[in-house]
């Protein structure tokens, strides 16, 4: 019985893909991330002929980073614990609120 459990696994393990570890799908992540950063600062500092393509590298880094904390988060993976991630949540909802406020007194 273990030689055909011993034959199965190294069939399966030809045939099926190996999952990616879970610190793969942080890297890209924390990859993403970065390059959202850094298509922010480019549009920043862009001349205006490069407008449309920085725009349009904005917001495909964008996307990118937002499928991939989805699928993230359908893996059920956190990188703070619950109570930091509560509290930058509450610091997002007030910054947020403050700059409402400020466009509706300009």
């Amino acid at each position: 019985m273990k030689y055909m459990e011993k034959i199965f696994r190294q069939v399966a393990s030809m045939i099926f893909i190996p999952q990616k570890p879970v610190t793969d799908l942080l890297y890209m992540v924390e990859e993403c991330r970065h390059a959202w950063q850094y298509a922010k600062k480019e549009f920043d500092m862009c001349d205006q002929e490069m407008v449309d393509y920085v725009v349009f590298k904005l917001n495909a880094a964008e996307r990118q980073y937002m499928a991939l904390l989805a699928k993230a988060r359908r893996e059920g993976l956190k990188a703070w614990p619950d109570e930091i991630a509560a509290a930058a949540a509450r610091q997002e909802c007030a910054e947020k609120q403050r700059c409402r406020k400020s466009i509706e007194i300009n």
